[in-house]
């Protein structure tokens, strides 16, 4: 099976529109997921990682409706 790495740049197109800070943030507190570098200066997610991580926040929040 074929991982895609995505950059910052494409988080976006997930959905994911969080500022540079919060999302560091986040990294550093664990609740978002740790990129890597793919072989250059450029940090990379794995886009399952990003989508493991969308489906989680999805089920979180199943149970706050009414």
């Amino acid at each position: 099976m074929t991982q895609r790495a995505i950059p910052r740049s494409s988080l976006p197109e997930k959905g994911i529109t969080m500022k540079n800070t919060k999302l560091w943030q986040m990294v550093k507190a664990g609740l978002f997921p740790k990129p890597f570098t793919n072989g250059g200066r450029e940090r990379v997610w794995l886009e399952a990682d990003i989508d493991r991580w969308l489906l989680e926040r999805a089920d979180q929040g199943k149970g706050d409706a009414p």
